[in-house]
């Protein structure tokens, strides 16, 4: 079965000495459903996935890639992210360079609007329930970026964007130790908090004010599903062809290695 920690191996071979982009996209995304969720052997993946030093050789292609290579990287960083371990070594080591990904501050982004709520969702993974990430990201200097993208300012971001973005806002206020640290920075609640009702109509200031009479309501609770056309389904089909088949070497190379050694 292609999701046994036995083939992690290969995998991991792949996306540190391929330089193809689709092998790179190919074999990151061949990790991200047998390390999802909190199956008996998830787990396993995900620990072992650290033991083999998978993190460091995503943290490597994450700061160099670009396109589809990065949606699927960030995506298995998520999954990773669900082991406690993996979660404090992303924090410390990938943070700076997911946070850099985000749209500049001029120009246009060059990712596109999956790829970046795909990282705003591994940012919201990273950060929740562990509030040294949290502070981290406070630190990191983008908590002005992640509101002006709420507000569909600057790079003019798109509704799911702006979603993504509320979301690991929302996620960084929970941590009420932080939040006199977010005040003394000049933010308060209305920036991390934002209403879905009031995603991209630009009702808040984006840089820090001292106003905090205004209410909250329905507020995003959980990470977006993005949607996708049929052109962008038969892209997704062909991908899980190409992992598919990529499976199915690896599975023949187990086998006959294992027939090697008996």
């Amino acid at each position: 079965m292609p999701w046994h920690p036995s083939v992690l191996k290969p995998y991991l071979n792949l996306l540190a000495e391929s330089s193809s982009p689709a092998a790179l996209e190919g074999s990151a995304r061949s990790l991200q459903k047998p390390s999802a969720g909190n199956w008996e052997f998830a787990a396993y993946i995900r620990a072992d996935f650290r033991k083999e030093e998978g993190l460091s050789i995503l943290i490597e292609l994450f700061e160099n890639g670009y396109g589809k290579v990065v949606f699927s990287l960030a995506t298995s960083q998520r999954n990773m992210a669900l082991d406690v371990h993996n979660k404090e070594l992303t924090g410390k080591y990938a943070m700076r360079d997911q946070v850099n990904r985000f749209p500049g501050r001029t120009g246009p982004s060059v990712l596109s609007d999956e790829t970046t709520v795909a990282i705003c969702c591994a940012l919201r993974k990273v950060t929740g329930k562990n509030m040294k990430n949290a502070k981290a990201l406070a630190d990191s200097g983008r908590i002005e970026k992640l509101t002006n993208m709420t507000k569909g300012r600057g790079d003019r971001s798109s509704p799911k964007v702006m979603k993504a973005a509320a979301q690991v806002l929302n996620t960084s206020w929970q941590f009420r130790d932080l939040q006199s640290i977010y005040r003394k920075d000049g933010w308060n609640q209305n920036h991390f908090i934002t209403p879905v009702s009031t995603l991209g109509q630009g009702r808040f200031k984006s840089h820090p004010s001292s106003n905090t009479t205004n209410q909250h309501s329905g507020s995003i609770n959980s990470c977006i599903i993005v949607k996708t056309t049929p052109t962008e389904r038969t892209l997704m089909h062909t991908d899980c062809v190409c992992c598919l088949l990529i499976a199915i070497k690896i599975l023949i190379l187990v086998t006959e290695l294992t027939s090697q050694l008996y």
